[in-house]
């Protein structure tokens, strides 16, 4: 991210001396739910990306949250997710959330 932002500031003004427009898409996946997101990571999320703006251009953050991280969670030491509640989740939300990432993406590419 800062490689390509970094060379459109200026430190006269703290301005882009950028003369373009670039739209930027973030994806984002975690275990975290919808609500957690939008209380805890969702500003911090805005705030990081924040230098994108020197690119003259919108920047769009989709989250998918609550994730399945794995087939079988018996597997692994993750006893604190409730597996059955998180294939049932993503059976239900993923598809939606890939439909937004698909929408998002076709979305900036027919930006002019």
């Amino acid at each position: 991210m800062v490689r390509s932002t970094f060379p459109a500031l200026s430190y006269d003004d703290y301005k882009s001396t950028f003369t373009g427009k670039i739209d930027v898409g973030i994806i984002l996946t975690m275990n975290a739910d919808q609500n957690y997101y939008d209380e805890h990571y969702k500003p911090r999320m805005e705030e990081y990306f924040w230098p994108f703006h020197f690119l003259n251009g919108k920047t769009e953050i989709l989250a998918s949250c609550d994730t399945l991280q794995v087939p079988d969670y018996s597997r692994y030491r993750m006893a604190s997710w409730d597996e059955t509640k998180k294939k049932a989740h993503h059976a239900e939300q993923f598809p939606k959330d890939l439909q937004a990432a698909f929408d998002l993406g076709k979305r900036l590419a027919s930006q002019q």
